[in-house]
């Protein structure tokens, strides 16, 4: 029977009968190293994959880790948002993209969103499923100063990033830009 150090790693001991290639490879598998892969796909390919176990995507900027907790992996670490209210865009799908990404158990929105003529402050985009709380309940997000000047409180409601209205004096017309710096807990 091998021994299982701290640090998760199994050893065999004397009493284990010599297999150099099998006690090799178990400890190997156990070792807390971060591999490297280099996408989505190669990720999901990885054959018995551990709790625990930890990735870091060379495709993606900054090369995000990401660990497999057991049953799945978590979901892209950056997501483009595609989803918007009517009459709202991305401002520059290159710079400003609205993209979203998880860290533990918090979500983190940004990017910049454009109001064409007709654009309404009660429905500026929609966060992906995976990203949206448990609960419906409103939550606010964060406070924006806009183009023009205007400042307002944004909150998540079933998943549709709004201007709450009350919080500010935000007026939404044709042009007006709003940068996104947006945050929330998955509880």
């Amino acid at each position: 029977m091998p021994q299982t150090l701290q640090n998760g790693i199994q050893t065999p001991i004397n009493a284990d009968a010599y297999n150099l290639t099998a006690d090799l490879a178990t400890m190997g598998g156990k070792a807390n190293v971060i591999i490297t892969v280099a996408n989505q796909a190669a990720m999901l390919a990885l054959t018995s994959p551990y709790a625990g176990m930890t990735v870091a995507r060379l495709d993606l900027p900054g090369v995000p880790t990401m660990t497999y907790n057991g049953t799945a992996w978590p979901p892209e670490p950056f997501v483009n948002i595609s989803t918007y209210g009517a009459n709202w865009a991305a401002t520059n799908t290159t710079n400003h993209q609205p993209r979203i990404r998880m860290d533990g158990n918090q979500c983190f929105l940004y990017g910049a969103v454009t109001a064409a003529s007709g654009a309404s402050g009660g429905s500026i985009l929609t966060v992906p499923t995976a990203y949206q709380p448990p609960t419906a309940s409103t939550r606010f997000v964060g406070a924006v100063i806009a183009s023009n000047g205007q400042y307002t409180e944004l909150a998540l409601s079933a998943g549709v990033l709004s201007s709450v209205a009350g919080y500010g004096n935000l007026s939404v017309s044709s042009g007006v830009i709003i940068p996104l710096v947006c945050s929330w807990w998955m509880d």
